[in-house]
């Protein structure tokens, strides 16, 4: 049914005028579906070490936590029933996502770290932390094992483990003052620490190195984060036809930017070191 329901969304993106390379991203963006990305697509994302955003995960599903937590924490309040009624609508609206991304094993799992934190805030317990991070690993191993031994479980949970450890101590490292300087840092310190908590893991599944991540990652977060509220807004504007023609149009443009910008950095010298080889 979660299936059939994914199909109906990417005919609605066809509807809406999506097609090539811009349906391909949108769709695995939104939706995680990547039947329609062709090998030169994910080749340039892989090069330019961005290719984490085709592949539906905690990015994705965090973007939209953080979203539906401000817009209900704006109306229902953060004490007492207003929390829980708060709750309740985040448990509600994650699941449903899953749903409609065929509860792909990376979402499941991405959602299921966010339930996890949606209900340590619930009980006032810390949020984010490694014992957290342990639960929903627990979780989802006592569903299917076998799951510690898929990549994308691997690499998921190395991430995160390696954001919570590393993160804060980097981001000390170097005061920045100014919002602007504040944010680019923070973005920063969090992609090379998810990277040093991955990158031997992609070296020893992909044989590659990107150089270039920081670069990329500066850039394609935000358009990214940008793209996929606005298909949110996009998909919401339904009963508004002549509104959701703008945000469409504008939908197009940051998607040809960003295969744009993905594709000028995978042309770069030194792009991506090829042929590493590690062995268990």
């Amino acid at each position: 049914m979660a299936g059939k329901y994914r199909e109906k969304l990417i005919a609605f993106y066809r509807k809406l005028g999506f097609e090539g390379d811009r349906l391909a991203v949108l769709s695995a963006l939104t939706i995680g579906d990547r039947t329609d990305l062709s090998e030169s697509v994910y080749e340039s994302y892989s090069v330019a070490g961005t290719s984490h955003v085709l592949a539906l995960s905690g990015l994705h599903t965090g973007l939209l936590y953080a979203l539906f937590f401000f817009l209900f924490k704006s109306v229902t309040g953060r004490r007492g029933i207003g929390r829980k009624v708060n709750a309740v609508f985040l448990f509600v609206l994650l699941w449903g996502f899953a749903f409609f991304t065929g509860f792909s094993p990376s979402v499941v799992r991405s959602v299921t770290m966010l339930s996890v934190l949606v209900a340590a805030d619930v009980f006032g317990r810390q949020t984010l932390s490694l014992n957290t991070l342990a639960i929903a690993a627990w979780m989802l191993l006592l569903v299917s094992p076998a799951w510690l031994f898929d990549i994308g479980y691997q690499l998921s949970f190395f991430a995160v483990a390696s954001v919570l450890l590393i993160h804060r101590p980097l981001y000390r490292m170097l005061p920045v003052k100014g919002w602007v300087g504040k944010y680019v840092w923070g973005l920063m310190s969090v992609s090379v620490a998810a990277q040093l908590g991955t990158a031997p893991l992609v070296m020893f599944y992909f044989s590659r190195f990107p150089v270039y991540f920081l670069l990329a990652n500066l850039v394609v977060i935000p358009l990214v984060t940008i793209i996929l509220y606005a298909a949110v807004l996009m998909l919401f504007l339904t009963f508004l036809p002549w509104a959701q023609v703008w945000v469409t149009e504008g939908v197009k443009c940051l998607l040809d930017g960003l295969n744009v910008f993905v594709r000028w950095v995978e042309r770069l010298p030194y792009a991506s070191i090829d042929g590493i080889w590690l062995y268990g």
